[in-house]
């Protein structure tokens, strides 16, 4: 399914909940252009992003840059062009493999989960719940909401990572209305999820001002 990496642990489960249901359309990449002349620029990092090759060969240059290519992720994020979209999918998963403090990118992620694409959107919730906190979690609730179920996934996985008390009362209440729930499995599904939430709410609650 779109976006394997990121869903590795439940996706044949979700599969079976997605089935006969519309998923977001998977961005297409640009033709690659020649090889720019400075590594580490904001044209390097999107040519090694369009490149076709195993995944391991696109990451691994550009996590070893580690903070130095922060510039051009921040380019990246913010640029709604809709032909970037694949870029901006394949830089989310990077963010979410560095283990820095990468709070700078929170403002521009809050505000691609309003992008009129729906990729963008998916992609955005996923980012926010590898590098946001409890001070961004609110803003994923609206997303459970989302006409399409792996988008509203997306968000519930999201919230499980960085959500508060106020997001599990806000699941609760949205599991109890079930209209976004069309059948048993799906519901299984972000039960599970919701339950996760409460069990690290209550084990190891996470300061609204906490960091990843």
């Amino acid at each position: 399914m779109p976006r394997a990496l990121a869903f590795v642990p439940v996706a044949a489960v979700l599969a079976l909940a997605l089935a006969g249901c519309a998923e977001p359309a998977a961005p297409t990449p640009p033709a690659p252009e020649p090889e720019p002349k400075v590594e580490g620029t904001e044209e390097w990092v999107r040519w090694v992003l369009l490149q076709d090759k195993r995944w391991k060969e696109i990451e691994s240059p550009l996590i070893a840059l580690g903070e130095s290519a922060f510039p051009a992720y921040e380019a990246i994020l913010a640029d709604t062009d809709p032909k970037n979209y694949f870029t901006f999918n394949r830089v989310s998963i990077v963010l979410g493999k560095l283990q820095t403090d990468r709070r700078r990118f929170v403002p521009v992620v809050l505000r691609r989960l309003s992008d009129p694409d729906d990729w963008a959107r998916h992609t955005a919730a996923i980012l926010l719940g590898d590098i946001g906190d409890g001070r961004d979690a609110a803003a994923l609730v609206p997303i459970l909401s989302h006409e399409r179920l792996e988008t509203r996934y997306a968000a519930a996985e999201a919230l499980a990572k960085i959500g508060g008390k106020p997001e599990l009362d806000a699941m609760d209440a949205w599991l109890k209305d079930g209209r976004h729930l069309r059948t048993d499995n799906q519901r299984r599904l972000f039960q599970k999820l919701r339950d996760e939430l409460e069990k690290r709410v209550k084990a190891n609650p996470v300061p609204r001002d906490h960091t990843n």
